[in-house]
C-alpha cells in the first residue's frame, strides 16, 4: 500500500509557507493534507514517518515496545549531553534503567507528592508575591514559580541561591536550539529537540552541572541537614543491591530533572497563565475554587484533583493545545505495518501530542481553549491526549507536574486578577513548546 510522501522539495516549501508556526505547525499541515501516516523522505539519515492516529501512537509507545526503540543516530547527541545517563534516557537495551527507576520512583508517586501540596502552594505564592502589581512575562513568572516548587519537592530551599543561573541556563539552551537550521534533516532532528549552537549548549549544560554538583556536595557533607529527594537518594539503600545512588549519579539526575522537569512544567504553565489572563470569568471561578479548597483554608478535602478540578481542567486544556514536548521519535527495531504500509527497521516513527491533540477527528472545536471539555467521561481514544508520553517510558514526573500545576494556578487566581494586553502568540518548538514572543501579564492583588 502506498503512503503519502513528502520529500526534499516539499518540506522546505512547507517550512517557508508556515515558518511562523515552526516544526509543529508543519507537522500539523502534513496531517491535515495527507492523513494519519505521512512518509518524510530525508536526504541523509533515516526515513521518517509522522504517526498521528491514537491507535497507532498507542502501538509505538505502549503495546509493542519491542518494535520501537529510542533513536540512536547522530541527531541524538545534544539530547545525550543534556539528559544522558539519566532515567529519561536509559532503556532496557542500554542497561541500568530498571535499577535507576527503582531508586527514584518513590518520590514521584502521588502518595509522596500530595502531602507536599500545601508547601508547593506556598512556594508558588511566594514567587508571585515578588511581582504583585507588576507586569511580567508569563514564561518568566512560570519559570520562577516552577523552580520554587521544584525546590520544595526535590532540591531543597538551597536551590534559591542558584535560581538566576538555572533560569538563564535553560533560556540559553532554548535559544541555542532555536537557531538550528530548519532543513529537511533539521526538521527531523528538531523533532528530537537537537541541533543548536555548540558553545552555548556546552556553557548552559556546564552551568546546570555546576549547580547540581553544589547541591549534592552540601548533602554529602552534611546529610542530616537536608530533608529532600536529593538527600534521600544519596542515603536510601537500593532494595536489591543495598547501595544508595552515587553522588555523581544524583548529580546527573538533578541536571536531567531541570531540563526534562522544570523546563517542561514552566512551558505548560506559561500557556495556562496567558490563557487565564484573557479570561477574567475563568479566573474568578478558579479563585472561588481555591477558597473552598483545604489547601487554602477551605472545607473541601482530598487530593489536589478532588480539591481543584477546575484548575486540573485548565492545566489539561493548556497542555492539550501546547504540550511541552510536542514531537518526538522512536526508531523502528522490527518490521511493522501501519495502515497497510510497512515500516522497515531503522525508520523513525515521529509521534506528536501537539498534532493529535488538535485533530478534529477526536476533539470538537479543536483549536479552542475550552476547559469544560474535561468535565465527565469521554469516548475519546486514550492516546488522543498523551502530553506525558505513554507506556513503560511515560514521563516519570507526570503526577508531580500535574499536582504542581494545579496548586500553582489556584494560588495565582486566589491572590491576583490577571490582565494581558496581548491576544496571543504562536507556538515555537525549541527544547519545549513555548510562546514565540514575550506574553506580559499584570498581577493585580485581589
Amino acid at each position: 500500500m502506498s503512503v503519502p510522501t513528502v520529500g526534499p522539495r516539499d518540506v522546505p516549501a512547507l517550512v517557508r509557507a508556515h515558518a511562523r508556526e515552526d516544526v509543529v505547525g508543519v507537522a500539523r499541515v502534513l496531517r491535515e493534507r495527507h492523513g494519519h501516516l505521512v512518509r518524510i523522505a530525508v536526504p541523509r539519515g533515516p526515513t521518517a514517518y509522522l504517526v498521528t492516529h491514537p491507535e497507532d501512537v498507542e502501538r509505538v509507545l505502549r503495546s509493542e515496545p519491542e518494535r520501537f526503540g529510542y533513536y540512536t543516530g547522530d541527531a541524538a547527541s545534544d539530547f545525550d549531553r543534556a539528559l544522558g545517563d539519566t532515567v529519561v534516557s536509559l532503556t532496557e537495551a542500554s542497561g541500568g534503567w530498571l535499577e535507576r527507576l527503582r531508586a527514584l520512583a518513590p518520590e514521584f508517586r502521588r502518595a509522596s507528592i500530595e502531602p507536599k501540596a500545601p508547601g508547593l502552594a506556598d512556594a508558588a505564592a511566594e514567587a508571585y508575591a515578588e511581582h504583585a502589581g507588576e507586569r511580567v512575562d508569563s514564561l518568566r513568572l512560570a519559570r520562577v514559580a516552577s523552580l520554587r516548587m521544584l525546590g520544595r519537592w526535590l532540591f531543597g530551599p538551597d536551590v534559591r541561591r542558584h535560581e538566576e543561573a538555572v533560569v538563564e541556563a535553560v533560556t540559553t539552551l532554548r535559544g541555542a536550539f532555536k537557531r538550528r537550521n530548519l532543513t529537511v534533516r533539521g526538521a527531523v532532528a528538531g523533532a528530537l529537540g537537537v541541533g543548536g549552537d555548540e558553545a552555548d549548549i556546552e556553557a548552559a549544560i556546564g552551568t546546570l552541572e555546576s549547580v547540581a554538583a553544589a547541591l549534592v556536595a552540601r548533602r554529602v557533607a552534611s546529610p542530616d541537614d537536608y530533608d529532600d529527594a536529593l538527600a534521600t537518594w544519596l542515603t536510601r539503600p537500593d532494595p536489591v543491591t543495598g547501595e544508595p545512588l552515587a553522588p555523581a549519579t544524583v548529580e546527573r539526575e538533578a541536571v536531567g530533572m531541570v531540563v526534562a522537569g522544570f523546563a517542561t512544567l514552566s512551558a505548560g504553565l506559561s500557556w495556562a497563565i496567558h490563557a487565564l489572563a484573557r479570561r477574567p470569568e475563568l479566573q474568578a471561578r478558579l479563585a472561588a475554587e481555591a477558597e473552598r479548597s483545604a489547601l487554602f483554608g477551605g472545607e473541601v478535602e482530598g487530593s489536589t484533583a478532588d480539591q481543584l478540578p477546575l484548575a486540573d481542567a485548565v492545566w489539561s486544556e493548556a497542555i492539550r493545545l501546547y504540550p511541552p514536548l510536542p514531537l518526538f521519535g522512536r526508531q523502528v527495531a522490527e518490521p511493522v505495518r501501519f495502515r497497510g504500509h510497512a515500516l522497515d527497521p531503522g525508520a523513525l516513527a515521529l509521534v506528536s501530542p501537539y498534532v493529535t491533540g488538535r485533530d478534529p477527528a477526536f476533539w470538537s472545536s479543536s483549536e479552542r481553549f475550552d476547559p469544560a471539555r474535561w468535565r465527565g467521561p469521554t469516548e475519546r481514544p486514550e492516546f488522543a491526549f498523551y502530553p506525558f508520553g505513554g507506556g513503560r517510558h511515560a514521563c516519570l514526573g507526570e503526577a508531580v507536574a500535574t499536582a504542581e500545576a494545579r496548586v500553582a494556578l489556584a494560588a495565582l487566581c486566589r491572590d491576583y486578577r490577571l490582565r494581558s494586553p496581548i491576544a496571543g502568540a504562536r507556538p515555537e518548538f525549541s527544547v519545549t513548546l513555548q510562546p514565540d514572543r514575550a506574553l506580559p501579564v499584570r498581577l493585580d492583588p485581589r
